[in-house]
């Protein structure tokens, strides 16, 4: 968003789309002493939510208010249980992109969380990582899909303006 003529393509697991409500999310989701040590540490070193100068730094860099300069195909993954990152956040800005003509392709896992974990979530989302890179910069592709990774795929792709769904194996 702040570089658009820079990358042929962009990959994202996860992202903050607005990094105001991220960082909120993440103050109210973790609540072991942990969560709480790392919110005011970074309260210390990066941004204190009272504070009205601090949350408007961040907004006006969050993607969320670049996303009209995005000109790139986007490929995100987001884990629809994710602790830090609000899955809404993350559809609402991909569905946005959509709406205005923006090459978008977003895969959701209803059942991750920041990261994918299991063997096939993490099989797809660099099976995404590979098709993006072959599709736009002349990467190499794994030609023959599992019947199982195919499965997946056509089950978690959401939004789709890439032409990224793979065929039948």
């Amino acid at each position: 968003a702040f570089t658009p003529d820079l990358f042929k393509v962009g990959v994202a697991c996860a992202p903050p789309v607005d990094l105001v409500k991220a960082i909120r999310n993440f103050r109210t989701t973790e609540t072991n002493s942990t969560g709480l040590v790392r919110y005011e540490t970074f309260k210390k070193l990066a941004v204190d939510l009272d504070n009205p100068e601090d949350v408007e730094r961040l907004s006006a860099n969050s993607p969320d208010r670049h996303a009209t300069k995005v000109k790139s195909p986007l490929y995100i993954w987001a884990g629809g249980k994710d602790p830090k990152v609000n899955i809404l956040n993350v559809r609402d800005y991909a569905l946005r992109q959509g709406e205005a003509g923006k090459p978008i392709m977003l895969l959701v896992e209803p059942k991750a969380g920041h990261s994918p974990k299991e063997d096939i979530q993490i099989e797809a989302y660099f099976y995404m990582i590979e098709k993006a890179l072959a599709d736009h910069v002349g990467g190499l592709l794994e030609s023959k899909l599992s019947e199982n990774l195919t499965r997946y795929l056509n089950r978690s792709i959401v939004i789709d303006q890439n032409q990224f769904a793979p065929v039948s194996p």
